[in-house]
């Protein structure tokens, strides 16, 4: 499964892509980023390490690159419903509020140099594309604020359903993209 738009191509991760793929998740360290005062880009919280990213190619059903001449220049991580890994504090509180098959993003970023030229939603279109009829969940940090992200989630048409606090004590706002009908 892949998808092409200007010169970029969006197709599932491989092993060879996740050099690129830490790489761009470590720009946007969430940690890193507010000591530097450099988060009107956006930020990561979850610092994945390259081991769990590896697993990720073979537990997550939804782990797709964007590449511009075969570099890796943004990623999306996400899981169908039941792949949800258990450690997952919000993922599992989900599936306890939504009994329907959905799909869960954790996680994506896009190289700096790449912001605001459409790869972000072009990811975004690939995975409403592939879950024609399942709501799309994605959550994002509300403090500290990230409106870059929340920016984007609401020119996609997601609308926040549910406010919520894990065990890390950092306050998560749930977002839904209902299918079209």
């Amino acid at each position: 499964m892949e998808k092409s738009q200007q010169n970029w191509l969006i197709k599932k991760a491989q092993l060879d892509h996740l050099p690129g793929i830490y790489a761009i998740a470590r720009s946007y360290d969430c940690d890193q980023l507010i000591q530097s005062d450099n988060m009107q880009d956006g930020f990561l919280v979850s610092a994945y390490s390259e081991d769990l990213y590896t697993r990720f190619l073979t537990e997550s059903d939804h782990f797709y690159v964007a590449l511009e001449d075969n570099v890796v220049i943004g990623f999306l991580l996400a899981f169908s419903r039941d792949l949800i890994p258990e450690l997952d504090w919000v993922g599992t509180q989900m599936k306890s509020r939504d009994q329907r098959p959905f799909i869960l993003i954790k996680q994506g970023a896009v190289l700096r140099s790449h912001l605001g030229k459409g790869v972000a939603m072009l990811f975004f279109q690939f995975l409403a594309d592939y879950s024609k009829h399942q709501p799309l969940i994605s959550v994002t940090v509300a403090d500290p604020p990230n409106p870059r992200s929340v920016g984007l989630h609401k020119k996609l048409g997601f609308k926040k359903v549910w406010e919520v606090t894990p065990p890390d004590g950092m306050p998560r706002d749930v977002w839904c993209r209902e299918p079209k009908v």
